[in-house]
């Protein structure tokens, strides 16, 4: 199931150039990235608080630290994922109320095939559970994989221009984003 705009937009080669971007994406700094990457130090520097400072180092026979292999492959990993990094959308499969804390009345009527949630992930694989998606009544479709940036950068757009998407402009009170999405990205919109 795809959106009119998943279905204009869902090539394996689709990428957003900086001129598909508005002027203040292309110009500012992304606060997205930097508030991901200080998360990623910050569950880097919990995992090192539990491992210990002797997990991760070793000596040489010269007395030289040096970290561990097993933590050099940790760091090349976590340095991929962000590589290998993906927008999704999680679409409705099936006509139903939700619960929608930003809509008026606190909830909004869908129909299968429109977007529940415009996001990005680097852990592909367990972003949500199977709970998840039989409570919301959604499916996970993946719109574009590239570095963090560019898919970051997608998102900010997709979500920036929900507001013109022709299911949100049949509703008959419009929502400013997908029913699912918190609404977090309105200071950089």
């Amino acid at each position: 199931m795809k959106t009119l705009y998943l279905n204009a937009h869902a090539t394996s080669d689709y990428t957003p150039t900086a001129k598909d971007l508005p002027g203040s994406q292309r110009k500012m700094p992304n606060n997205l990235l930097v508030l991901l990457i200080l998360a990623l130090v910050t569950v880097g520097g919990v995992i090192l608080a539990k491992r210990g400072f002797d997990d991760v180092i070793e000596y040489d026979d010269k007395g030289n630290a040096r970290l561990t292999p097993e933590r050099e492959a940790e760091i090349e990993k976590a340095k991929d994922r962000l590589d290998r990094a993906e927008v999704y959308l999680l679409i409705f499969i099936y006509d139903h109320y939700i619960e929608c804390l930003p809509c008026p009345g606190g909830r909004v009527w869908i129909k299968e095939g429109e977007i529940a949630k415009i996001g990005t992930t680097v852990n592909t694989t367990s972003r949500y559970d199977k709970a998840f998606y039989k409570k919301h009544g959604v499916e996970y479709n993946t719109y574009l994989r590239g570095s963090i940036d560019l898919v970051l950068k997608t998102e900010i757009e997709l979500l920036g221009k929900y507001p013109l998407m022709p299911e949100n402009l049949a509703r008959e009170q419009p929502l400013l984003f997908p029913p699912l999405n918190i609404p977090t990205y309105s200071e950089l919109l």
